[in-house]
């Protein structure tokens, strides 16, 4: 079943997008669910004042980097991309973890 926070992401995107990254997920779904793992879509369309908080992060606001896109350069802005993240027993795995 998936999380109120991805609908509402998946709900955020170009229609087009949509279509495909929907049946993208649904099967990115069916491989990691016997893995125990849950799949979120943890950012849709992002407005140019998020893009630009995220890249200032690590810039000129504490953090580490975490996008080279600078406001009007991802496809966030304008609906066409996803991020997801991978949980299991509801912890994030990310990259340093999975190592």
């Amino acid at each position: 079943m998936r999380t109120k926070r991805t609908i509402e992401n998946l709900g955020s995107l170009n229609k087009k997008a949509l279509a495909k990254l929907d049946r993208f997920l649904t099967i990115v779904e069916s491989i990691m669910t016997p893995k125990g793992v849950k799949v979120e879509v943890i950012s849709g369309l992002r407005s140019w004042a998020a893009q630009a908080a995220l890249y200032a992060q690590g810039r000129t606001k504490p953090g580490k980097i975490v996008t080279k896109a600078r406001p009007g350069s991802s496809w966030h802005n304008y609906g066409l991309a996803i991020d997801l993240g991978l949980f299991k027993n509801g912890i994030y795995l990310d990259e340093r973890k999975s190592k």
